[in-house]
């Protein structure tokens, strides 16, 4: 399974359902203390945003949210048409970035950047050595990476990746039902293929299902080659050996109703 590490960020400290879909018109209060964090974004727990949403200049914070970082999950979005969200060329957002390596699975690292004409201007230069202006961000160009996203693209069509994303998006919600009926505390974010749950006893069993954590905290980000075989196999082995682990040690679900949700959590004093 493929997993992506992060940080997990609170932009408001509440007591309230810790969804992560970033809502800023329920943030009333001083804006100016919470901007920091919520320029640092959201990556574990899987997160989307609508851009007119985090518009605040109301509030003094005008450039607080003037990028789009599209992630696993708003890879997804835009072909999720039950759940259409609007970030386009008309929102005030300054840049694009489009990871090929992620939801396209191109072989190596590799993105594509689009921002408006003035920061362009703002950033190149002359170059004597290449005849012309320069406005790479690291100086250099290669032509393997925008081969390996343009054949990407041609190979999958359109069509194609929306048969992906539906995948995606009906397998999530599988997988985090299948957890919440076992009795284990998980959970999974709108606009998200990326199920969160409590963190594996067992470094074995993490590690062969290639789990990415952060404190008490683990997920699984369901791709295009996840299966629901993958999924009741995954699911089948972590209630027997998590079985196992309380057994021999005589424990307890361990509280992550911070990191996830009082609602979500499945502790003695949560459930």
């Amino acid at each position: 399974m493929s997993a992506h590490g992060g940080q997990r960020i609170n932009a408001v400290d509440s007591g309230e359902t810790l969804n992560l879909v970033s809502d800023v018109t329920k943030v009333k209060t001083s804006l100016s203390v919470v901007k920091d964090r919520l320029l640092k974004g959201q990556i574990f727990p899987g997160c989307g945003e609508e851009c007119r949403n985090c518009q605040a200049a109301e509030n003094g914070c005008d450039s607080l949210r003037r990028g789009i970082q599209q992630l696993i999950d708003e890879g997804c979005l835009q072909f999720d048409q039950a759940r259409p969200m609007k970030n386009d060329v008309s929102t005030p957002i300054g840049s694009i970035t489009i990871s090929g390596h992620k939801f396209l699975g191109c072989p190596i690292p590799c993105s594509v950047l689009l921002t408006r004409l003035e920061h362009i201007n703002t950033l190149s230069k002359d170059t004597e050595v290449i005849g012309s202006r320069d406005a790479t961000i690291s100086g250099s160009r290669n032509g393997h990476t925008p081969i390996m996203i343009w054949y990407t693209l041609q190979k999958k069509g359109l069509v194609g990746l929306e048969n992906e994303v539906c995948k995606c998006i009906t397998n999530a919600p599988y997988l985090h039902q299948k957890l919440r009926d076992a009795g284990i505390g998980t959970m999974l974010n709108e606009f998200s293929n990326t199920v969160v749950f409590e963190r594996p006893l067992d470094s074995e069993f993490a590690r062969r299902w290639n789990l990415a954590h952060e404190g008490n905290i683990s997920h699984v980000v369901v791709m295009q080659h996840v299966t629901i075989q993958m999924l009741d196999s995954f699911v089948d082995e972590f209630i027997q050996k998590r079985a196992a682990w309380f057994h021999r040690g005589g424990g307890k679900p361990m509280c992550i109703a911070e990191e996830i949700g009082v609602e979500n959590c499945t502790c003695i004093s949560h459930n």
